[in-house]
C-alpha cells in the first residue's frame, strides 16, 4: 500500500536531518582525530624506540653467548684468558684517550670509562648468575684500572717528555739568549749575594684573573702572593737589567709580605698559612749554597703543567719590583722557580715516583696471576673429577661387585 503524501515529505526531512547531521559529525570527528593521531604517531615512535632498545639488548645478549661459547671452548683456560683480557681492555680504554689528547687529562677520562665498564660488566655478572665469561672479565679489568691510570699520567708528566730544552753551566753574567725560554737553567759561579732579595717585587694577585675579552676568566675566587728576587752578578748596577728573575709564589694561598716571610717574621703557630711555603722557597737557594752546594738548578715556571700559568702572572711582580727599587726589567729574561731535586734536569725527575707505579703494578698484577692460577688448578681438579667419575659405570660397578662377591 502507498505511502501518503505527508508520510514522504517526513521522510525526505528526516533523510535531509540525517545527511546535514553526519556531514557535520563528520567534520567535528575530523577534527577531534587530528590530537589523537598525534598521540598515535607518539606511541608509534615511543613503540619504534623500545624496539630499538629491545633489539639492542638482544644482540648484546647473542654477543655474550657467542663470547661465552668461544671462552667454553677454551676450557682449563678459559678463566685465565677471560681476565686476561679485561685487564688489557682496561689498559685499552685509559691509554687510548690520554694518547690521543697528550694530556692527563685523557688519562683521567678513560679511567672513568673503565670504572663504568667495571660497574657494568659487575651487574651482567650478578643479573647472569649463570655468566662466568662476565665475572672473568669484570675482575681482570677491574684490576687494570689503577696501574694502567698512574702509569699513562707518570709517562705524560713534564720531566719525561721528549722536547726539552736545558741551559747547563749558566753564568749570570753571561746568561744566553735561549735561556728564557729554556725548560731548566742550571747555574755555577752563583753566590748568595747576587739573590738581591732587597730588591724584590711582590705582588698580590687575584682569581679570576682579568681577561682582556671577558673582563675576567671563570674559575673560583682565590687570592695569593708572587715575590720575584732578582738573580745577578758582582759586577750588575741597577741600571742594567736583571739577567735572570727566581719567583716564588703560595700557591694562591692568600696576600703576604714577602720580606717578612724571608725573614721568618711570622707567628710559627697561628701566623704560618701562606707564609711559611714562600720562606722554605725563598730561603732554598740560601740554603743550598751554604751547605756547600756548587751549582744550582732551576726549573721554569710553567714547566710543569698548572690551571694558572704562573710565568704570566709573575710579569706583575717583575713590574712592582721595578717600581718600588727602579730596577730595569726585560721580560725576555728568565723567571724559574726552585727544582725540587738539585740535580740535572730531568733524569732525576723522571724516576720519581716510579716506586709508586711499580709498586701499583705489582699489588694488582699478582692478584691477578693468583687468580689466574686458581681458575686453573680448579679447572684441572674438576677435569679430573669428571673422568674419574666416568670410568666407573654401572657395568664395571656390577661386574666389580660380582668378583668381590666371588672372592
Amino acid at each position: 500500500m502507498g505511502a501518503s503524501p505527508f508520510a514522504r515529505c517526513a521522510r525526505a526531512r528526516d533523510v535531509d536531518d540525517d545527511g546535514n547531521t553526519s556531514r557535520a559529525r563528520r567534520r567535528s570527528s575530523s577534527r577531534r582525530a587530528r590530537p589523537r593521531a598525534r598521540d598515535v604517531g607518539r606511541g608509534k615512535r615511543a613503540r619504534v624506540d623500545g624496539r630499538a632498545a629491545a633489539g639492542l639488548v638482544r644482540r648484546l645478549a647473542r654477543a655474550m653467548t657467542r663470547a661465552r661459547r668461544v671462552a667454553s671452548r677454551l676450557g682449563v683456560a678459559e678463566g685465565p684468558v677471560v681476565k686476561a683480557l679485561g685487564f688489557a681492555l682496561g689498559w685499552a680504554l685509559v691509554y687510548a684517550p690520554s694518547r690521543a689528547c697528550a694530556c692527563a687529562a685523557g688519562a683521567y677520562v678513560g679511567g672513568l670509562v673503565a670504572a663504568c665498564a667495571c660497574a657494568a660488566g659487575a651487574a651482567w655478572a650478578v643479573a647472569r648468575a649463570s655468566s662466568r665469561t662476565a665475572g672473568h672479565a669484570t675482575v681482570g679489568l677491574a684490576l687494570s684500572v689503577l696501574p694502567a691510570l698512574l702509569t699513562a699520567t707518570r709517562e705524560l708528566s713534564p720531566w719525561r717528555r721528549g722536547a726539552r730544552s736545558t741551559v747547563d753551566g749558566a753564568r749570570t753574567g753571561a746568561m744566553p739568549n735561549e735561556a728564557g725560554e729554556a725548560d731548566a737553567i742550571s747555574l755555577v759561579d752563583v753566590a748568595v749575594g747576587d739573590f738581591r732579595y732587597d730588591l724584590m717585587g711582590e705582588f698580590h694577585g687575584t682569581l679570576p684573573l682579568e681577561d682582556d675579552e671577558y673582563v675576567f676568566k671563570a674559575g673560583v675566587a682565590a687570592a695569593g702572593t708572587f715575590c720575584a728576587v732578582p738573580v745577578t752578578h758582582a759586577n750588575w748596577t741597577t741600571t742594567a737589567p736583571v739577567p735572570m728573575w727566581y719567583v716564588c709564589d703560595n700557591s694562591w694561598a692568600g696576600h703576604r709580605n714577602c720580606t717578612r716571610a724571608y725573614e721568618g717574621d711570622y707567628d710559627e703557630k697561628t701566623g704560618w698559612y701562606g707564609v711559611r711555603s714562600l720562606r722554605k722557597c725563598l730561603r732554598a737557594p740560601v740554603e743550598a749554597l751554604e751547605a756547600g752546594a756548587t751549582e744550582l738548578h732551576f726549573l721554569h715556571l710553567d714547566f710543569q703543567p698548572r690551571f694558572e700559568r704562573k710565568h704570566d702572572v709573575s710579569v706583575r711582580a717583575l713590574m712592582r719590583a721595578s717600581v718600588q727599587h727602579e730596577v730595569v726589567i726585560d721580560l725576555a729574561a728568565p723567571r724559574v722557580g726552585w727544582n725540587p731535586i738539585q740535580e740535572p734536569c730531568c733524569a732525576a725527575l723522571a724516576k720519581k715516583g716510579g716506586g709508586l707505579v711499580l709498586g701499583s703494578v705489582i699489588v694488582f698484577v699478582v692478584p691477578l696471576a693468583l687468580l689466574m692460577w686458581r681458575d686453573v688448578a680448579r679447572a684441572a681438579r674438576a677435569r679430573d673429577r669428571e673422568s674419574a667419575r666416568g670410568f666407573y659405570t654401572r657395568a664395571e660397578l656390577m661386574r666389580a661387585s660380582r668378583s668381590r662377591r666371588l672372592e
